[in-house]
């Protein structure tokens, strides 16, 4: 009965201190904020980076590079390879230190 009546004081006081500016929820469980779908026209993904600094993604496929901003919601062709050499890079990924991708 004690640790239930100490757990009430402090839910008391943490509720007088705190305004509901002060309270986040979180819900429980996945929550898809964007999503992005690969054009028809190309190929399956082969590898993806992420750039914290901008919200900006490279995807890796097998026509080329595509650049995508979760924000915009936009994608953007930035290499297309050529007709010949599919599939040239096979790993993509964001060097934090330099602020670049790199693609092997």
């Amino acid at each position: 009965k004690q640790w239930y009546q100490r757990r009430v004081r402090a839910r008391e006081a943490i509720s007088e201190n705190m305004s509901e500016d002060d309270i986040q929820v979180y819900q429980y469980g996945f929550q898809c904020r964007a999503s992005y779908r690969q054009s028809s026209r190309s190929s399956d993904v082969i590898s993806i980076a992420y750039s914290p600094f901008s919200g900006d993604f490279a995807v890796l496929d097998g026509a080329g590079i595509t650049h995508w901003n979760k924000d915009t919601q936009v994608d953007k062709r930035l290499l297309t390879y050529p007709s010949n050499k599919k599939q040239l890079l096979k790993q993509i990924m964001f060097i934090p230190k330099y602020g670049i991708y790199f693609a092997l």
